[in-house]
């Protein structure tokens, strides 16, 4: 088992990253922790900075872009496990425009392998089911070949597959893990859940591309937190772990939830949008591998997005809606 001591987080004022951050100062007590973000689109902006785990909050905040490769080898060196959660995420900005994703997916993977290579230290990558491609009843386990299908999902798959030539090729410590879609506090309003969400408290229709049949498997993040101690700590080096909630559901049922918690009906609420390219109507994962080690999601899909949308009730600054 591997001490969780000196760790930095990369995209730590991100969604899942802020989530990752608190989550290990509220557990480890003399954890050396620094959080490392380049405060892009996917990060907080400066007015929702407050939220972000800094000195005071236990760690060391250092605005640093994952793709300066001098300046990350000079801060990992005094680190033992590096998670890397810093990523360009948003499928249809991908779709517009591509070039921030190569950038910071690949680009920003390569530097962080450049820095740890010839060393002992250990990488945890974050990636996403999205790499498998769409699924029809089969779920993907990580021997799945990777089928991305969209220029985002290209991205991490291509980091995936550098990690992996870097691990046989130069002997690197890192482990990846695929995730499925996550839902939870701090998610920025572009994604689904917080922005079906807002729209509903600001009065507005909820946009949904095609004809929402399409399904996703929801994954509260506190349970993906878990699961990426966990891997951090006993996960096999060269390994990959498929890390899936238990709800999969349509985007119309997601949107039948959501309005459910407002105590709303659906008739009225749902605007159906031209359809995204390239839209995938399915992802599935095997999670066997995973849930050797012990991991399984706690948090009920009815009360973890009932805790949700009232976090965005309730914190309508972080999000621009205090004036709604």
């Amino acid at each position: 088992m591997r001490k969780l001591k000196r760790v930095a987080v990369t995209g730590g004022a991100g969604f899942i990253g802020a989530n990752f951050v608190f989550h290990l100062l509220g557990k480890y007590q003399n954890i050396e922790l620094a959080n490392i973000d380049g405060l892009t689109r996917p990060s907080m902006n400066s007015d929702q900075f407050q939220y972000v785990p800094t000195k005071e909050d236990g760690c060391e905040f250092l605005n640093i872009q994952i793709q300066n490769r001098e300046r990350m080898k000079e801060v990992l060196k005094e680190k033992d496990i590096i998670i890397n959660l810093a990523a360009e995420t948003h499928v249809d900005r991908s779709i517009r425009d591509v070039a921030p994703f190569l950038q910071s997916n690949i680009l920003g993977v390569h530097s962080i392998l450049e820095a740890i290579k010839d060393t002992n230290k250990v990488l945890v990558h974050i990636s996403t089911d999205e790499v498998y491609g769409a699924r029809g009843s089969e779920d993907a386990d990580e021997r799945a070949r990777l089928l991305p299908n969209n220029p985002y999902s290209a991205s991490k798959a291509s980091a995936d597959l550098l990690i992996r030539s870097y691990v046989r090729t130069h002997g690197v410590k890192a482990i990846i893990m695929r995730l499925s879609n996550n839902y939870g506090a701090y998610q920025w309003i572009e994604k689904a859940i917080p922005l079906f969400t807002t729209n509903i408290i600001k009065g507005k229709k909820i946009p949904i591309y095609g004809k929402g049949n399409q399904s996703r498997t929801w994954l509260h993040v506190l349970d993906t937190c878990e699961a990426i101690e966990l891997v951090a700590s006993e996960g096999k080096i060269g390994e990959i772990y498929n890390v899936q909630g238990q709800t999969e559901i349509t985007n119309v049922e997601l949107a039948r939830d959501i309005l459910g918690t407002f105590g709303l009906e659906y008739t009225g609420w749902v605007e159906f949008v031209e359809d995204r390219k390239g839209h995938d109507k399915r992802y599935g994962m095997n999670c066997d591998k995973i849930k050797e080690l012990g991991w399984k999601p706690k948090i009920e899909w009815e009360q973890g997005l009932l805790n949700t949308v009232l976090w965005y009730k309730q914190n309508p600054e972080w999000w621009g809606g205090k004036n709604v």
